[in-house]
């Protein structure tokens, strides 16, 4: 009986951006070069235009941190197509259930309408332009500027903080508390500050108070990179 063959890589449109299905059964290699053909065929001119958000969906696969750096690099050939989030039925990567113990490095611009989340903490290399939104279940730390929504703690974790370079959002959300205005002793928008809840309000201090607001954040020996 002839075997019925079935798309490794298949792709979806959504109101949210495309969503990439990638056949979790397969060797990751067979899987690399399933998507460059995905993407380099003919009909992959239609992957051609404006940046789109890029879901990865994984199914049971589990990927290291190695990997999903590979499947960026890949996506990266069309500078238009932006990874904003990976989904597996698994934890990734061997990732706790510790959501602020799990880091995951996120090199991009979060552009107005995107959306990017992250299972445990974040650390995106890179802008929040107004209008873009990021979230996580952990910590998140913006190298770049924040000037859009950011959501820490987004399962209830009341110890997350959201830290950026240059602090000039229009919300930020902790846990279930969200703050349109924050309120702070730093000079917002200049110099590199952090959020947290204090009671039932979201504060702002200056970076060099971080460790005195949260001293747990001293110890890193508990991250894990995913």
């Amino acid at each position: 009986m002839e075997r019925v063959q079935h798309a490794v890589v298949s792709i979806k449109g959504t109101k949210d951006g495309l969503v990439f299905f990638l056949d979790d059964q397969v060797d990751f290699t067979e899987l690399l070069e399933a998507l460059e053909r995905k993407l380099t065929d003919k009909q992959a001119r239609l992957l051609n235009g404006p940046d789109i958000s890029v879901h990865i969906q994984l199914g049971k696969r589990r990927v290291s941190a190695a990997e999903k750096q590979a499947l960026r690099a890949m996506l990266a050939k069309r500078p238009n197509l932006i990874i904003t989030s990976f989904e597996s039925s698994v934890d990734v990567d061997g990732c706790t259930d510790e959501p602020l113990n799990c880091m995951e490095n996120v090199s991009t611009t979060v552009r107005a309408g995107q959306v990017l989340e992250a299972k445990g903490s974040l650390l995106l290399l890179g802008d929040v332009n107004p209008g873009g939104t990021v979230r996580s279940g952990g910590h998140i730390f913006v190298l770049g500027s924040l000037r859009g929504v950011a959501h820490a703690g987004i399962r209830g974790n009341k110890r997350a903080i959201i830290a950026a370079s240059h602090m000039s959002p229009t919300q930020l959300r902790i846990a279930d508390a969200i703050n349109r205005s924050p309120d702070g002793t730093g000079d917002h928008g200049s110099l590199m500050e952090f959020a947290y809840l204090s009671g039932k309000q979201i504060a702002i201090e200056r970076m060099n108070r971080l460790y005195r607001v949260r001293p747990e954040l001293q110890d890193r020996t508990n991250w894990q990179r995913v």
